[in-house]
């Protein structure tokens, strides 16, 4: 079941490269030359985050998914599984942050909880399009910011055009997909 979910909802020619590119923003932001372990860590927070969240918004569409997407796994199984491996994501990636102290793990809880909070107190009272474009992609630019920490201390101005840059790729490709969408290309 979760094989199949992975495959349809997290296939790696997507998210393998938003996690090198998380994990390269992230790096770009500090001055220090990494370890391999430092690399492995960061890698891994990023995948876990990415997963994380992937799940986290697809469970909290599924409601609206089982009309327009009936074909998805999620749709088709129980939530319950789904909502216990996201709970475990959820402590693997604080585990993930507390790993060189604290602070990163911090940052995660905090993200988690302002998610949290948009998905049950914003998302109601804005439109899909500013949902979708301007909410819920701020989670890579946050990705970056989490994962930065990782690395050491980020410079400020490096960590803000990091941020800029993973920001506006985000939307570029959600604006690429959504025009394929409609083109009637499969995604």
């Amino acid at each position: 079941m979760f094989t199949a979910y992975l495959r349809e909802r997290f296939p790696l020619r997507i998210f393998g490269v938003a996690a090198i590119g998380i994990v390269t923003a992230a790096r770009w932001t500090s001055g220090a030359t990494p370890t391999v372990a430092t690399l492995a860590h960061a890698t891994a927070l990023s995948i876990v985050l990415l997963l994380q969240f992937r799940m986290w918004d697809d469970l909290e569409d599924r409601d609206q998914d089982s009309t327009s997407h009936q074909e998805r796994v999620l749709v088709r199984t129980p939530a319950a599984p789904y909502q216990r491996a996201l709970r475990c994501l959820a402590l693997v990636s604080v585990a993930l942050g507390a790993f060189d102290g604290w602070s990163t793990a911090v940052e995660i809880v905090l993200l988690d909880l302002g998610f949290y909070m948009a998905y049950r107190r914003v998302r109601q009272h804005v439109s899909d399009g500013v949902w979708r474009f301007s909410i819920l992609l701020s989670k890579y630019p946050a990705f970056v910011v989490v994962v930065a920490t990782v690395f050491g201390a980020p410079q400020a101005g490096r960590l803000a055009a990091a941020v800029l840059v993973t920001y506006l790729t985000a939307c570029a490709y959600e604006l690429l997909h959504e025009r394929r969408l409609f083109a009637g290309v499969p995604s």
